[in-house]
């Protein structure tokens, strides 16, 4: 009895000590106490059948010190301590986990040229400070704009698919087929989607005249040498109207007795590789005319009350002199979606670094 006694005052005392294994029992159970249940002077005699020293032992099995003890297992600052598992600021920071400039939501990889900073010297003999950039090294692709369709701000609207000549979504010549008939808000929309926006014209001849060191002083992306249609570009020859590019930047006739402006003649991307800018850059001139931003004249600025664009590079359509790098050709929007001519119209973009 001494024995008994004597255990049951020292569990009292270093009551963490006893009772560990049956305290998680308690707990799954959702009975923080059980003294209801060890009467010792009714049906549970500790001198018989339940004796606290031997089976129920309130020092053993419900010993509160054990089993409620708040700084043990409802200590608030150990398991539900807020600045453990829901601080906005380790697992919902959107920073870390949706920070849109770290994972990117682009369905394609882009192909970018690097152009340095450096000095531009424009026609009139002004010379711009340059910041270095990232330009397409291609006209934005059918797959590309497709996708900003799909997955992105663009809108079917931005686009005439319809019209003939003009390389849809729809297009039968593949994905690696230069995107025209696009709206200039439509080209905007996209190059601000991939996280650029649409060339300056002052970006878009220092980009064509560099060589990757300093800019140059060329007429054409390639250099000085007169274009050779189908070798250097995809453009219309003054002596030969009847020749032209195909898909493939194959040469063949065209006739003559057909109605030309119904008929497309684009090649793909990635075409005429002596026709490239030293820093790589594809079809700068000729295949399809490009977008450059800001509009050159808006629709306030107008007699007929419609917004003036600059076309840079020249077209299959246009003559050799088009093809020239500081050449431009101005195109009024009242004309753009109703002319056919819309069709020789393409883009890219610039992405800062």
């Amino acid at each position: 009895m001494k024995r008994i006694i004597f255990l049951i005052a020292v569990c009292a005392l270093f009551s963490s000590a006893c009772g560990e294994e049956i305290r998680y029992v308690v707990i799954e159970k959702d009975a923080p106490f059980l003294n209801d249940d060890i009467d010792s002077g009714a049906t549970t005699d500790p001198g018989t059948t339940t004796d606290p020293g031997t089976t129920t032992d309130p020092g053993t099995t419900t010993d509160p010190g054990t089993t409620t003890d708040p700084g043990t297992t409802t200590d608030p600052g150990t398991t539900t301590d807020l600045g453990t598992t829901t601080d906005p600021g380790t697992t919902t920071d959107p920073g870390t986990t949706t920070d849109p400039g770290t994972e990117s939501i682009l369905p394609f990889e882009l192909d970018l040229t690097d152009i340095p900073a450096g000095q531009h010297v424009r026609s009139d003999g002004t010379i711009v400070e340059m910041h270095a950039f990232k330009l397409f090294t291609h006209n934005v692709s059918i797959e590309q704009f497709s996708n900003c369709i799909d997955e992105g701000p663009c809108l079917v609207s931005h686009s005439q698919y319809a019209s003939p000549g003009c390389n849809t979504v729809l297009s039968l010549y593949g994905a690696n087929m230069p995107m025209n008939c696009v709206k200039y808000e439509g080209a905007v929309t996209f190059c601000e989607w991939v996280g650029g926006h649409l060339p300056t014209e002052d970006e878009w001849e220092y980009a064509a005249l560099h060589d990757g060191i300093a800019e140059r002083d060329v007429l054409y992306p390639w250099g000085n040498e007169p274009p050779e249609v189908c070798v250097h570009a995809n453009f219309m020859e003054s002596e030969h109207p009847e020749h032209h590019c195909g898909t493939y930047g194959e040469l063949y006739d065209f006739p003559v007795d057909k109605n030309y402006y119904e008929f497309s003649p684009i090649s793909m991307i990635g075409m005429y590789e002596l026709g490239k800018t030293p820093t790589g850059l594809y079809q700068m001139s000729g295949n399809l005319a490009e977008l450059v931003s800001p509009i050159f004249k808006t629709a306030e600025e107008t007699i007929e009350h419609c917004p003036v664009y600059i076309l840079k590079g020249g077209s299959f359509q246009t003559q050799p002199d088009y093809l020239k790098i500081r050449n431009r050709q101005e195109w009024m929007e009242c004309g753009y979606m109703s002319s056919v001519s819309h069709k020789t119209i393409g883009f890219r973009c610039v992405v800062d670094n």
